[in-house]
């Protein structure tokens, strides 16, 4: 008797929403930490384009498993990781040096 793992629409979206929450909550001290001012804005402004990605990433990556299956998914998360990984490398912020610092 083998066992069989369909997961629907629902238990992929529920999963990144669980990964979305963990990653999220660990990740926004550092914003308002770099922020100069209005750190609450900034920390609400990152935290709300953080769930708003989770959730356009569910609503796609649930539509790409329902037309074409699990490895579509993973192929289209294997992308959006090497873009990302990408925009951190080319967009990053130069940090003053030490003695330059204010």
């Amino acid at each position: 008797m083998a066992l069989r793992i369909a997961p629907s629409r629902r238990t992929v979206a529920n999963s990144a929403c669980a990964i979305a929450d963990g990653g999220a909550i660990r990740s926004a001290p550092p914003v308002g930490r770099a922020a100069t001012s209005d750190r609450g804005a900034a920390s609400g402004l990152y935290l709300a384009s953080y769930f708003f990605g989770g959730l356009i990433g569910s609503a796609v990556l649930g539509t790409l498993f329902d037309m074409f299956g699990w490895a579509a998914c993973v192929g289209a998360v294997a992308a959006a990781l090497i873009v990302a990984a990408l925009l951190a490398v080319f967009l990053r912020t130069p940090m003053a040096p030490e003695g330059l610092a204010h």
